[in-house]
C-alpha cells in the first residue's frame, strides 16, 4: 500500500499512531519505506529474552529493535518528510502510576482501570495525552475530555518519543522527561488512543486504518467491554484481514506478546510461525494489488 499504490500522494499524508502502530508510521516516513519495514520486521522476529524479564530487559530490546530501523538518518529523512508527516501519541502518567516503585506503580495501575471501568470520561480525569508531531504539521483533536499537548518532535526527542509511545505499563520501563514535551513520566499512547477511534479537528478527507481485527477499541483497557464502541470512524476506511485468513496463521491468531509464554525457550519455533503469519498476509497484498487492476476495490467497501 505504501510502497507502491501510496508512494506519491497528491498532497502529504498525516500518519497519526500509538504504540507499534507509531513504529510502524516511521518506517514508513522514511526514504525507502519498503527497506525500513524490511529492518524493523527482521529487527522485530529477532527479539529474544531471559527466563524472566523485568520491564528494564524488556525496555532495552525494545530500543535495540528501534534503532536497527530508525537511526539518525532515518531520523533525519522522518523529520523532512513530505509524503508522511508523523504524529506519535503519548501517555503522560501522573501520580502513583508514574512513579518508580513497581508497586507504586501497579497502585496506579489498578486505579485508573478502575477510573476506566465506571466511564472513559473519568479515565479521561487521571491521563494526560501529548502528541509529538512533525515540525510544521499537527494532527489536531476536538475537546474529548482528555488534556492534550502537542510539541514539535526533532532530532532530539524523536527516539524518546517513539520509546514512550510503546512503554507498555509494567512491561516496558517507562520513559521519564522527554526532551520539549511537558515532565514527567511516559507511558504507552495506547492507554488513551489504542485503535484510533479519534476525534480529529480536520473533517476532510479519509482516515485509513491498516488493522489487524475488524473490532476497533477507543483506549486500552476497553478492549474488556463489548459496550465501549467507537464513535469517530463516519470518515474511516478500515482494512483488516478476514476470520477465514486469521484461522490460516499459526495458532489461528495475529501474533502477540502471549507466544514469548507459549513457546518458551524454543525460539526458533516462534520466529518460524511468526515468519509463517508474515507469508499468509502476502494474500492481503495479492488481493489489494488484484482489486486495483481490475477495478473492483470500491465495490469491496462494506459498511462498519
Amino acid at each position: 500500500m505504501f510502497g507502491e499504490w501510496l508512494a506519491k500522494p497528491a498532497q502529504p499524508l498525516q500518519g497519526i499512531g500509538s504504540s507499534i502502530g507509531a513504529w510502524r508510521l516511521a518506517a514508513l516516513a522514511q526514504a525507502d519505506p519498503l527497506a525500513a519495514l524490511d529492518r524493523f520486521e527482521a529487527a522485530y522476529l529477532a527479539q529474544s529474552y531471559s527466563d524472566k524479564p523485568d520491564a528494564h530487559e524488556v525496555a532495552a530490546e525494545a530500543g535495540r529493535i528501534l534503532d536497527q530501523f530508525v537511526d539518525d538518518q532515518a531520523r533525519r529523512e522522518i523529520l523532512a518528510s513530505q509524503r508522511i508527516h508523523l504524529n506519535v501519541v503519548t501517555t503522560l502518567a501522573p501520580g502513583l502510576l508514574g512513579a518508580h516503585s513497581t508497586t507504586l506503580q501497579m497502585l496506579g495501575l489498578i486505579k485508573i482501570i478502575a477510573a476506566n471501568a465506571v466511564s472513559r470520561g473519568l479515565f479521561a480525569r487521571c491521563l494526560q495525552r501529548v502528541l509529538f508531531h512533525a515540525p510544521g504539521a499537527v494532527v489536531k483533536y476536538h475537546d474529548d475530555g482528555f488534556r492534550t499537548q502537542y510539541q514539535p518532535l526533532a532530532l532530539e526527542n524523536l527516539r524518546a518519543a517513539l520509546l514512550g509511545t510503546a512503554a507498555i505499563p509494567l512491561v516496558i520501563a517507562a520513559v521519564r522527561d522527554i526532551p520539549g514535551g511537558p515532565p514527567g513520566t511516559y507511558l504507552d499512547g495506547g492507554l488513551i488512543d489504542y485503535h484510533m477511534d479519534l476525534p480529529l479537528a480536520q473533517p476532510d478527507g479519509l482516515m485509513l486504518l491498516p488493522h489487524f481485527s475488524e473490532r476497533v477499541v477507543p483506549g486500552w483497557f476497553d478492549r474488556y467491554f463489548k459496550g465501549r464502541v467507537p464513535r469517530h470512524l463516519d470518515k474511516a476506511l478500515l482494512l483488516a484481514p478476514s476470520a477465514e485468513l486469521l484461522a490460516r496463521l499459526p495458532n489461528g491468531k495475529v501474533p502477540d506478546r502471549r507466544d514469548f509464554a507459549h513457546y518458551g525457550k524454543d525460539n526458533a519455533a516462534r520466529i518460524r510461525d511468526w515468519k509463517k503469519a508474515i507469508d499468509e498476509c502476502q494474500r492481503m497484498a495479492d488481493d489489494w494489488q488484484r482489486w486495483l487492476a481490475d477495478g473492483s476495490l470500491v465495490g469491496r467497501i462494506e459498511p462498519l
